[in-house]
């Protein structure tokens, strides 16, 4: 399911080589992107106004 919401993001965007895809996750889900192609960063610059919430995934 998530390559499949992965590659329908890809086509209303304009295609997987028309647009930069930027992602926080959590470690847990990492080896997921990196089989999608993913490469972790750490040059990615942050600028986020939005207080975070706390929240538990059940």
């Amino acid at each position: 399911m998530g390559k499949t919401l992965m590659r329908k993001a890809h086509e209303i965007a304009g295609g997987e080589k028309d647009i930069a895809v930027y992602l926080i996750t959590n470690d847990d889900a990492i080896p997921f992107y990196e089989k999608l192609g993913m490469k972790l960063a750490d040059d990615v610059m942050q600028y986020n106004k939005i207080e975070w919430t706390e929240f538990t995934v059940e």
